[in-house]
């Protein structure tokens, strides 16, 4: 989807000013674009990921709780997938099972 159909979208369907949709289309673009490269890391950079967010959890406001929560079971879902994909090149490669 094009950037001027997602502002046309956002300012007729939601009658959002134009300033206010180009924002929001901005926000999510920025969302998608987060989730597409967290989606790509190998698994050991999202554990590294979850754990920090789990360990400065206190220091980040708590409005956004919800938020991290999200992103933290989006990440450990990254990983599980992240995992089948390299047990996956292993096997192709070697044609043996990863070792663990």
């Amino acid at each position: 989807m094009d950037t001027d159909s997602i502002d046309r979208e956002l300012a007729t369907q939601y009658g959002l000013p134009p300033h206010s949709a180009t924002l929001g289309r901005l926000l999510l673009v920025t969302i998608r674009s987060t989730m597409d490269v967290l989606e790509l890391q190998p698994p050991d950079t999202l554990r590294a990921l979850v754990a920090w967010s789990l360990e400065h959890e206190r220091e980040l406001p708590p409005a956004r709780a919800r938020v991290r929560a999200a992103y933290r079971a989006f990440a450990e879902d990254a990983i599980v997938r992240g995992e089948a994909r390299e047990a996956e090149l292993i096997r192709g490669i070697t044609g043996d099972e990863p070792k663990r």
